[in-house]
């Protein structure tokens, strides 16, 4: 069951069950939205709902286009596959004037980014009125592939908001949401449910799963240090995997598909690829760089396998999903089986510890790193 709704008010969330009358972010992709979806604007041919889609250490709302969140960033439009859509009533929100940063008592605050919270807006442009966020004196919208600033705009009220004083942007707090035991926060937010990914075992297509590492090495004589963090597309480039994460976030959440022979687990089966929060595939990068990114479409991700000694460590094949069976047929006929079994390399740790760990099967030079960099599997539910 996908983890969806994301609740930004005074209250909690747990088990995907709504607490509040307050409007609620409802995690979305592709282009769709759920139901109760909030229309923030339109321009020729479509509705425009309002979004919000994170970005480069920030929460960004925006504008449901097509496939994508749009939202304005860095003077240009982004356009982000991965999104949460805001849904509420319709009467409960209104829309004020304002201008040059004006923001009213009870505006409704969107996103962050740091040093600022953003509230929505939205401003008329090019023949439609588009939904974006207030950045110091002006209504950011994402069009025409560029960020447009707005001097003159709408900002979204709601009952629920906290009441601040003219021209200061508020704040809104998220109260501690306790979960049952088995469970784990998501984004301080939403209770799912990790489940422990058994080895040798297929999962559905489509199944979500999150990857913990325990401790990687500090030398190559079996050294390593605790480091339990979540696997991740890093915040930096939206691209590189990181283990820098205590709490679970959205970023650490992969979607995967797997390829599965019975009987012929000694083959590392199952095979699998992560599709990750950015919408595109785990492998590896194509920089000398030796480690992890999320870059590549289906066809050229990068096969992992899921069986290998006691299903600990992070393994991945010398091959790619389009290849998939072209590679089993070539095993399974005695023509060989390449794997690297991941230590330190592929993940960036963010710290002194990082770039000191070497591929155990890697080819050449191969001194093997004693297998210290394992991790933990987790199905989300």
């Amino acid at each position: 069951m996908k983890p969806t709704i994301y609740l930004l008010a005074t209250a909690a969330l747990c088990f995907g069950q709504q607490v509040s009358a307050a409007p609620t972010w409802v995690a979305d992709k592709a282009g769709h939205a759920p139901q109760g979806a909030i229309v923030g604007g339109s321009e020729p041919g479509r509705n425009l709902i309002v979004c919000r889609a994170k970005y480069q250490n920030g929460s960004h709302p925006g504008k449901l286009v097509a496939s994508n969140c749009n939202i304005g960033w860095g003077g240009k439009e982004i356009t982000l596959p991965a999104y949460e859509v805001l849904t509420g009533d319709p009467k409960e929100i209104q829309w004020v004037k304002g201008q040059n940063g004006s923001v009213p008592t009870n505006a409704f605050i969107g996103g962050e980014e740091p040093g600022r919270k953003l509230p929505v807006c939205r401003g008329s442009h090019n023949g439609g009125i588009h939904p974006g966020k207030i950045v110091a004196k002006n209504c950011n919208i994402g069009w025409g592939g560029k960020e447009i600033l707005l001097p003159t705009y709408e900002v979204m009220v709601v009952a629920a908001a906290t009441q601040v004083t003219t021209s200061t942007v508020p704040t809104t707090t998220v109260a501690a949401a306790s979960c049952s035991a088995g469970q784990e926060l998501l984004d301080g937010k939403t209770c799912v449910t990790l489940a422990a990914w058994p080895n040798k075992t297929p999962l559905p297509d489509g199944s979500k799963i999150a990857i913990k590492l325990r401790k990687v090495n500090r030398n190559y004589s079996g050294g390593s240090e605790p480091w339990p963090r979540w696997i991740g597309v890093s915040t930096k480039d939206n691209a590189t995997i990181d283990a820098v994460d205590e709490k679970l976030t959205s970023r650490n959440i992969f979607e995967i598909k797997t390829f599965y022979r019975s009987g012929w687990d000694h083959f590392g089966m199952p095979w699998f690829i992560m599709k990750a929060s950015n919408g595109k595939y785990v492998g590896g990068r194509k920089d000398g760089s030796g480690k992890l990114g999320a870059m590549a479409d289906e066809p050229n991700a990068d096969i992992f396998d899921r069986s290998y000694h006691d299903g600990a460590n992070f393994v991945q094949t010398a091959y790619q999903w389009k290849d998939a069976e072209k590679f089993f047929n070539g095993a399974s006929k005695g023509q060989g089986y390449r794997f690297y079994e991941m230590c330190l390399s592929p993940f960036n740790v963010g710290s002194k510890l990082d770039g000191i760990g070497q591929w155990l099967n890697g080819g050449n030079p191969n001194y093997g790193c004693y297998v210290s960099g394992k991790v933990d599997f987790y199905v989300v539910k």
